[in-house]
């Protein structure tokens, strides 16, 4: 009986972490293309903060937040009093996108929405 018990309640916690979804981590530094073939490099930063370079000339900083698979982003373009709030699908730890939740700054919600980036990965 004891076991049955032990076999069960093993298989019971391994059921449960096979449907636990992973803390996602974006510090690091990542990148993607514009439609123009521009090279853009974010990087994500452990302090919350994150600089956007196209063609290795800054285009935008700010602060981030990631709860679960919700993205807050605040940055000078914008106001860093305006947040841009973003659902992330991660496909990977390595690739992930961004989709439109709510966002009064039109010029960000243009660069982002959709957008998808890579890390890249330091050797």
């Amino acid at each position: 009986m004891k076991k049955t018990f032990l076999c069960l309640a093993m298989f019971a916690v391994i059921f449960l972490y096979a449907f636990v979804i992973p803390d996602h981590n974006l510090a690091g530094h990542w990148i993607s293309y514009s439609g123009d073939g521009s090279k853009i490099n974010v990087d994500f930063n452990n302090d919350s903060t994150f600089k956007v370079s196209v063609n290795d000339e800054t285009e935008n900083e700010g602060k981030y937040k990631l709860i679960e698979d919700t993205f807050f982003m605040y940055d000078n373009n914008c106001g860093m009093e305006i947040p841009g709030k973003y659902k992330l699908t991660f496909y990977n730890e390595d690739s992930v996108s961004f989709s439109l939740i709510d966002d009064a700054c039109i010029d960000r919600t243009v660069e982002v929405d959709g957008a998808a980036i890579k890390r890249i990965k330091d050797n």
